[in-house]
């Protein structure tokens, strides 16, 4: 029994690493009816719906005072809490660790609901139902996740904060 406690509080433990993207100053306010034509996204998807997402890295539509982390915002609009909002850092975990800080952004995979990095091919599969986790590529082999912040509904607007 002395010699299978080692392993019981070791080796069945998950190991976990902390994103090393660091974490970006975010201040942010958005109305998810609009966003998506404020920043010029016009896609069939937009945040107000369930599925829906926005990609805040143009700074020349950038706000004000606001703030989008180190390489700018991924927000989503869950798909299995319809009344769940989630923002990430666009920038790939594993770029900004192995290139020495290079923001590579993570895109939505147009054919799955996912985020993908294209520079490394790290794929991010659970990211509309809150997820962080790497689930492919070689942020999924170092178990590097994504950078996320605080997205919380106040009223008719999406409050994006650290």
């Amino acid at each position: 029994m002395a010699l299978l406690l080692p392993c019981l509080l070791t080796g069945c433990r998950e190991e976990f690493h902390d994103c090393p993207v660091p974490v970006g100053t975010v201040h942010y306010s958005c109305d998810p009816t609009i966003v998506n034509t404020v920043m010029g996204q016009d896609d069939h998807v937009t945040l107000e719906t369930p599925g829906g997402y926005v990609r805040c890295h143009d700074v020349s539509r950038k706000p004000g005072d606001a703030s989008w982390g180190v390489g700018g915002l991924l927000l989503v609009h869950g798909i299995f809490d319809v009344n769940a909002y989630y923002a990430y850092d666009l920038t790939c975990p594993y770029c900004y660790q192995s290139q020495g800080g290079a923001v590579h952004q993570i895109d939505i995979n147009s054919t799955r609901p996912e985020a993908r990095c294209s520079s490394c091919e790290s794929v991010f599969s659970g990211v509309f139902s809150g997820s962080t986790a790497a689930t492919a590529g070689p942020a999924n082999s170092d178990q590097l996740p994504l950078r996320k912040y605080r997205a919380t509904m106040v009223g008719d607007r999406l409050v994006v904060t650290n």
